[in-house]
């Protein structure tokens, strides 16, 4: 069964609340790709909460494409 997108941000921090039951100061940093924004997880946040940001995999091939992409056509430019 696939798991839906949706729902696996909230079984994750669900998975953080349910350790912090113990804890009184448990916070957490969710973590979304920046171009995407697809949930790339949860983590500690060490007394602060929030969002960070990051590429996921997909996205990291895509820029990667593009940037071989530019180097390629600068190279037959001559300007590479």
């Amino acid at each position: 069964m696939v798991e839906n997108e949706w729902i696996k941000p909230y079984k994750s921090i669900d998975k953080w609340l349910k350790v912090g039951k113990d804890h009184h100061n448990i916070s957490i940093i969710v973590t979304l790709c920046q171009q995407c924004g697809v949930y790339m997880g949860v983590k500690d946040g060490q007394g602060e909460y929030g969002v960070s940001h990051g590429l996921c995999p997909k996205c990291v091939n895509k820029q990667r494409a593009v940037i071989a992409q530019f180097k390629e056509d600068n190279k037959e430019d001559g300007n590479g």
